[in-house]
């Protein structure tokens, strides 16, 4: 199957919008308290409300579809505070490795929402 026959802009919009949807909802969490414990350990619990503002924006310009690319960068930089932060406080854990999945998710999304035209 080579590109030509793949409906990459398709494939990049639906995984963008989906991982926006996901980052909605956990923004949501963020504030009745899903990270609270980690945070509390790792001694930055003040930045919560940050956090979720942060994660409801980045899922704002995943959602509009003029803005995912933007969205996704921000995301990319985000996921990627937050596994660097799970590093380096040896919290190896199942929110480290979703982080690694979701990762791996928005970088096929946007590089097949950038090659769309390929």
């Amino acid at each position: 199957m080579s590109l030509k026959t793949m409906n990459l802009e398709k494939i990049g919009a639906n995984t963008l919008f989906t991982l926006g949807v996901l980052t909605v909802l956990s923004g949501i969490g963020t504030f009745f308290g899903t990270l609270d414990p980690l945070l509390v350990e790792w001694g930055i619990s003040h930045y919560t409300v940050l956090f979720g503002v942060l994660k409801l924006v980045i899922a704002g310009l995943l959602i509009w579809r003029p803005t995912r690319v933007i969205g996704a960068l921000l995301a990319a930089s985000y996921f990627g505070g937050g596994i660097a932060a799970h590093i380096v406080f040896e919290s190896i854990n199942p929110q480290f490795w979703l982080l690694i999945v979701l990762s791996i998710v928005l970088y096929i999304g946007t590089l097949a929402r950038v090659y769309q035209d390929a």
